[in-house]
């Protein structure tokens, strides 16, 4: 065990200008929020302000802590930044916004900086072109910008229909209107956009400086980041040095990437240019080619007597394709197709490669009973998801899984994917001693999270745990309700304690657990009760009880292990819990609270975050305890958050109990646990890894008292 507990609040997953002005951070600031329009401001002095504004493909982006465009850049930099963001493709015709770009203009706020620089890509750059009269004498660099998608300007323009639809009679509606009012203007393009290079075509003038890139697409920035060239093109630009030959000196490389020779053919093919399509890739694959036998030559110890001190040519270790190999220290970065055909970016130090990801690394912990069943996945993420050695040459458990599952969700939801540090310490038949603080598999535990800190470090990376799977007490079913809850909230509350003081994290993990089912043979055990009750009884520790498991088949030649297909979407759900959590959403599955009897009719009462249903074919799971006259059940019906049930008589006894999904038992051994149910409420998503299966959010396991109100 640690003795120091650690704070809340998690910096890292902070936006910028929330982390550096709000509440208490370095520097002054401010942040609107207009509807679908944002406007933020961090000022980190007069010397230089950069002003930026979202494209279409910036406006997709959903994230909560969504930054606006070049934030990273600006913060590296010490740049100002006045940060304009949209969750629409709005092209900024938003009157409230207008006002408040226009308010700054009058209050002087503008004029305070030695040097002020609009810049955006394709919407993005119509509105730095359309708004930079408001900082007279600023410079502006705009991607494939569009002077207007009014029908009146700009009859031809067909690409956007829902910009076009917006209302053009608000001011700055057109683009070319005031770039008197601009020092310099450099407008980037690629002459090979027909409808890009119209735009283009309007924007002239003695202080605007075309700058066409060939082949670059109609976004341009993407390729330039592809090649490392965005952030130095635009730190010209900011610094006012920004010249034609810095330009297409840092595009040359343009011609290696796969998006270039997409965007080229792609231009051939509508042109009906076949002869000329065949020699282009012709001349690709032998450049491609080329470059790949200058890149791949053996490193060779240099002779000795040689004064020749170049470093030798490398090749990486991994494995299949490489392009655009980049070597800087000890690090050797390049693209690669080897990971199911995908174009990825890879970094190789030490014979150890990984993806390129964001220097934050996510943890997932899993410890206890149950974490051993391997997950049959699809695909293994192996260069995103290893443990604390770097490596995925480890089997699929509970951990892993969540690690592929979250890569599987941020590639659907087109987030960037991370480096997961997952931690499977599978414990089969746990006991309380076995999962004792300080024990032998508590300490290890943490030994791995510090061998997994210490390993990033050396890769520039942080690791933030932001998960402990757990799932105690299986090999001890005997235990009671309330040791049973002890137990569970003792280890959470210092295993996560202790992991935020090994990694140097401001806020705790997520403690995620879900509710056992069992056995097939016997489902009497107390500590199903008090893991559904763990998140109602301790509600600081931060526990999310995901799912039950008794909806889910085990295999039928063990007592109590579900199947590996099973298990998965145990899996899916909880990722889906935690995910909601994050969000600032609740989660929690229907509880039973309440049942009161009247004659015959009992009524259960149950905590739902939506009304209840049954799913059809299945037993209901409701059964009755303590009962004297042998009382049945004969129908049962979900209404909003209660359930009515009916009995052929009134039920006698002086502890007449309600249960639902728990306490039964079977002779059966059929895959099946002896507790069974149908209770959900209306919650319900597809499963991405398992076809044709969906995920629903199951009632909890659970009992209570019934109150007689007819005395």
């Amino acid at each position: 065990m640690i003795e120091k507990a650690a704070d809340n609040g998690d910096p890292d997953m902070l936006t910028t200008w929330y982390r550096e002005v709000y509440p208490a951070g370095p520097n002054d600031g401010f942040y609107k929020k207009l509807g679908d329009h944002t406007v933020s401001f961090v000022d980190r002095g007069p010397h230089q302000l950069v002003i930026t504004f979202d494209s279409v493909t910036d406006a997709k982006n959903k994230a909560i802590n969504k930054e606006p465009w070049l934030a990273h850049l600006c913060r590296e930099q010490g740049y100002s930044h006045l940060g304009i963001t949209t969750q629409q493709q709005s092209w900024y015709r938003n009157a409230p916004l207008i006002k408040v770009l226009e308010d700054l203009r009058n209050d002087d706020f503008f004029k305070q900086f030695e040097r002020v620089v609009f810049a955006g890509v394709s919407m993005g750059g119509f509105a730095a072109l359309a708004f930079c009269g408001l900082a007279k004498g600023a410079t502006v660099i705009a991607f494939s910008p569009q002077v207007s998608l009014s029908k009146a300007l700009i009859p031809w323009e067909d690409r956007f229909p829902e910009g076009a639809a917006l209302d053009w009679t608000l001011p700055y509606g057109d683009a070319s209107e005031h770039l008197a009012d601009a020092a310099h203007v450099f407008v980037v393009y690629d002459p090979l956009n027909a409808k890009d290079t119209r735009h283009a075509d309007l924007l002239s003038g003695a202080n605007v400086t075309p700058m066409r890139a060939f082949g670059l697409g109609h976004n341009p920035s993407v390729l330039l980041d592809r090649m490392n060239r965005l952030d130095l093109i635009m730190t010209h630009a900011i610094q006012g040095d920004l010249t034609r030959q810095i330009f297409y000196e840092n595009t040359r490389g343009r011609k290696d990437l796969y998006i270039y020779r997409r965007n080229v053919e792609a231009v051939l093919i509508e042109r009906d240019k076949p002869r000329l399509l065949k020699l282009f890739r012709t001349r690709f694959r032998d450049r491609r080619r080329a470059l790949m036998e200058k890149t791949s030559t053996v490193a060779v110890a240099p002779d000795p007597a040689s004064n020749d001190e170049r470093p030798p040519h490398v090749w990486p270790s991994a494995p299949g394709n490489a392009w655009m190999i980049d070597v800087s220290g000890d690090a050797i970065r390049y693209l690669s197709d080897r990971y199911h055909g995908q174009i990825i970016g890879y970094e190789e130090r030490a014979q150890v490669t990984l993806a390129q990801t964001p220097p934050l690394a996510i943890g997932v912990i899993a410890f206890g009973g149950g974490v051993s069943i391997e997950r049959k996945l699809s695909e293994r993420f192996e260069w995103h998801v290893v443990d604390q050695k770097l490596s995925a040459d480890v089997p699929v458990f509970a951990a892993e899984s969540h690690g592929v599952i979250a890569q599987i969700y941020n590639r659907i939801k087109g987030k960037a994917l991370t480096t997961t540090i997952a931690l499977s310490h599978p414990q089969p038949g746990i006991t309380e001693q076995d999962a004792k603080v300080g024990g032998d598999a508590y300490t290890q535990i943490l030994d791995r999270i510090k061998a997994a800190t210490t390993a990033l470090a050396q890769w520039d990376k942080q690791l933030f745990i932001d998960r402990i799977h757990l799932c105690l007490l299986s090999g001890a079913p005997q235990v009671p309700e309330q040791a049973a809850d002890f137990h569970y909230a003792a280890i959470a509350q210092e295993l996560r304690g202790d992991v935020t003081l090994i990694t140097g994290q401001k806020s705790f993990p997520l403690i995620v657990v879900s509710q056992s089912a069992g056995t097939q043979t016997d489902g009497t055990s107390q500590v199903i009760l008090a893991e559904g009750r763990l998140d109602i009884d301790h509600p600081t520790i931060g526990i999310v009880v995901a799912t039950p498991k008794y909806p889910f088949a085990m295999m039928p030649d063990t007592p109590a292990t579900l199947t590996s297909e099973d298990q998965l979407l145990v899996d899916e759900i909880e990722a889906h819990a935690l995910a909601e959590v994050h969000a600032g959403r609740p989660w929690y599955c229907p509880s039973l609270q309440i049942a009161s009897l009247a004659k015959r009719t009992i009524t259960a009462e149950f905590s739902t975050l939506s009304d209840l249903q049954f799913v059809s074919d299945t037993d209901h799971g409701f059964a009755l305890m303590g009962c004297d006259n042998n009382a049945k059940i004969t129908s049962v019906k979900a209404s909003g958050k209660t359930v009515s049930i009916v009995c052929n008589k009134e039920p006698k006894g002086e502890n007449l109990v309600l249960t639902y999904a728990w306490g039964a038992t079977s002779t059966k051994m059929d895959g099946k646990p002896a507790n069974t149910g149908g209770l959900r409420d209306n919650w319900c998503a597809e499963s991405q890894l398992s076809n044709g299966r969906s995920l629903y959010r199951f009632a909890l396991s659970g009992r209570t008292r019934i109150i007689n109100h007819d005395g």
